[in-house]
């Protein structure tokens, strides 16, 4: 019993926890320290940071990213945000054994990363509404694979902050979220 409660206490503190963020991300007075950024080799390093606790959950990490060194103006710290959610979800939503596939590609004036991994079907209406604040597809599973509903909703307003774009989509039993940033890479040289 008291490992349950001190579980349960846990899950209300990240509850609090994503609550405070999330009001915090909603203020229109929100100021970012943007710098120019090599996406990729972040992007590397986060890939680095979960291959261990991927392996040790039986899923396989497929990565395609640029050759090219491609940049982004970001403010490092919330976007790591961004993509350290889309990376737990993945982890956390997909079935054991598995794969996640990672990409970081160019196109048309941005970088879009996406990250992909095997899921049930899903409606375009549950698609349009993972970003809804609190909103999760299956309820009955909040308890058994934790979460708020809350961290698709605060990815979405931190790629909007940075004047990006974050969707998702679904295709042959698989559910991909991808970011878009504008491409920051100096091409001259």
């Amino acid at each position: 019993y008291a490992e349950k409660a001190y579980q349960k206490s846990l899950r209300i503190k990240g509850l609090l926890q994503e609550l405070m963020d999330f009001a915090s991300l909603a203020g229109e007075d929100i100021k970012l320290n943007k710098q120019k950024v090599s996406l990729k080799h972040l992007l590397e390093q986060l890939i680095s940071e979960y291959t261990g606790v991927f392996q040790q959950n039986r899923l396989r990490i497929i990565g395609e990213l640029t050759d090219e060194d491609v940049y982004a103006n970001i403010d490092t710290d919330y976007m790591i945000r961004v993509f350290d959610n889309l990376f737990s979800n993945a982890l956390r939503y997909s079935p054991k054994p598995g794969k996640i596939s990672i990409a970081l590609q160019r196109s048309d004036g941005s970088l879009v990363f996406s990250i992909t991994n095997q899921c049930p079907e899903i409606g375009q209406t549950e698609l349009e509404r993972l970003f809804d604040k609190f909103y999760r597809v299956e309820q009955s599973r909040s308890e058994e694979t934790g979460g708020t509903g809350l961290g698709l909703a605060i990815a979405k307003r931190i790629t909007e902050l940075h004047g990006g774009r974050i969707w998702s989509e679904y295709a042959r039993g698989e559910i991909t979220f991808s970011v878009a940033l504008a491409d920051a890479t100096d091409r001259k040289g």
